[in-house]
């Protein structure tokens, strides 16, 4: 039973050190600027992972050994690489609970855009009046441009004749081109409604 108990927890240890050694290789090849750096910096990671778990071993051994100042000297190593460690596996958690909520602020903001476009647009709809169909405004401001035109008691053509089909300002077209552009606005609103 003894030994049952020992080969678990020999493979639940060795388990965690590998995770461990892959969250401490992704983090320290994050700090990276370069592709080499990153690999150097995910290789220290590893390395000082690896220390943190076999360094107790390695004191224990040279204790048993009495060889004192290398227990000591292997302490020291042992105290900066658990130090290193496990602010890497700290970092790791940071940086993925900062990009998590990150990630959950954008969606916020998002939603919150979407919602308010959303109100824009419905109070814009709102606003709007019943509209004609299209085919009734173009017939309007087809009657607009084809009315006569008179100066002097004689006609001189059409409002389109006389303005160009209202783009060119004209005295006695003024008021025909104003009632065309306020047909053109409301035909431009059905358009968009029928569309939508």
């Amino acid at each position: 039973m003894r030994w049952l108990f020992l080969i678990i927890g020999g493979l639940a240890t060795a388990a965690m050190l590998l995770i461990s050694m892959r969250l401490n290789f992704l983090f320290g090849s994050s700090l990276g600027q370069t592709p080499e750096k990153a690999w150097v910096f995910g290789c220290v990671s590893v390395i000082s992972d690896a220390w943190k778990g076999l360094g107790p071993v390695f004191i224990l051994a040279l204790y048993r050994a009495k060889r004192r100042w290398s227990v000591a000297g292997t302490a020291a190593i042992w105290v900066a690489c658990f130090s290193y460690s496990v602010t890497s596996a700290l970092g790791v958690a940071v940086e993925d609970r900062s990009s998590r909520a990150g990630s959950r602020e954008t969606i916020v903001m998002n939603y919150e855009e979407t919602i308010t476009e959303v109100e824009r647009l419905e109070k814009r709809r709102a606003g709007l009046r019943a509209h004609r169909s299209p085919a009734e405004l173009e017939a309007a401001i087809t009657a607009l441009l084809l009315r006569p035109v008179e100066s002097n008691q004689r006609i001189r053509g059409t409002v389109a004749e006389v303005s160009t089909n209202c783009q060119r300002a004209d005295a006695r077209t003024t008021e025909a081109c104003a009632e065309v552009s306020q047909l053109r606005k409301e035909l431009a609103a059905a358009n968009e409604e029928q569309g939508s």
